[in-house]
């Protein structure tokens, strides 16, 4: 390890976020976490090309959703935060897969660990996954 202080950023955090925050933390690494503001969502939308564009029309469906829990929920409540494209490690016409978890030898930037897909197995998986990220972030420390 350099002289030079190293710590981690979250970027994302989630539940596997916090999980990964969590084991860095009780190994004394600094973690900074970055999450947005609570929030519903995401909405899942298959694209062919890059589109940032929110469609108005599918709020509807967030308000069904939403009031089966939160009946109350005022019509004119929500409106859209962010639209984002994420990486899936599927197709749409294939069946669900798995998540990625890549490092430098996908990408080439050292210290960079992605984690890709990550959906509702994260939930199970998330502590780990955690286990994984320090294991890869050994060795940068």
């Amino acid at each position: 390890m350099d002289s030079e202080k190293t710590g981690a950023g979250i970027i994302g955090a989630g539940v596997v976020g916090l999980a990964c925050a969590r084991r860095l933390a009780q190994q004394c690494i600094e973690t900074f976490l970055l999450e947005r503001h609570d929030d519903f969502g995401p909405d899942v939308e298959w694209i062919n090309h890059i589109d940032y564009h929110v469609d108005p029309d599918r709020v509807d469906g967030f308000y069904h959703s939403i009031r089966r829990w939160w009946p109350q929920l005022p019509q004119g409540a929500l409106s859209p935060a962010y639209s984002g494209i994420r990486p899936k490690v599927i197709n749409e016409d294939k069946p669900e897969g798995d998540f990625l978890i890549q490092g430098q030898e996908g990408h080439g930037i050292r210290g960079l660990i992605n984690l890709f897909g990550i959906e509702s197995p994260g939930l199970t998986a998330c502590l780990s996954i955690a286990d994984e990220v320090l294991r890869r972030c050994r060795q940068y420390w």
